[in-house]
């Protein structure tokens, strides 16, 4: 992994430079929050597509929150977490973003592994 990719654990500690991981899985969904806490999830199915955000509702911007006098944030955001390890420690990581940039490439991924999985068996 580059440099600055990220940390791991509560420490927040540097992921070492250069380290490989394994992909074993992705998710993508739709988490819809209240009062800083999670309080529906929506998942895609495997082999499915995610809803679109208009499917989810929860769309009158005068219900959505406004911390510290900020505009207001949807209730809803997009989480798509890449399950990884460590081959050499069996180590487990999670990479997880909410960025739209990423989330198309983390589908990507899932079709992959899920390709690769069935050709295993």
């Amino acid at each position: 992994m580059p440099t600055g990719a990220g940390t791991v654990g509560k420490e927040a500690t540097p992921i070492q430079d250069g380290i490989k991981l394994v992909a074993l899985a992705t998710l993508a969904m739709w988490v819809r929050w209240e009062d800083g806490k999670p309080v529906e999830v929506r998942m895609r199915e495997p082999g499915g597509r995610l809803a679109d955000r208009e499917e989810l509702g929860y769309d009158d911007e005068s219900q959505w929150e406004s911390p510290n006098g900020e505009p207001p944030r949807s209730v809803a955001k997009h989480l798509a977490p890449v399950y990884l390890v460590d081959p050499q420690t069996a180590e487990a990581y999670t990479f997880s973003t909410s960025s739209w940039a990423v989330a198309g490439p983390v589908t990507d991924l899932s079709d992959l592994i899920t390709m690769k999985s069935s050709t295993i068996i």
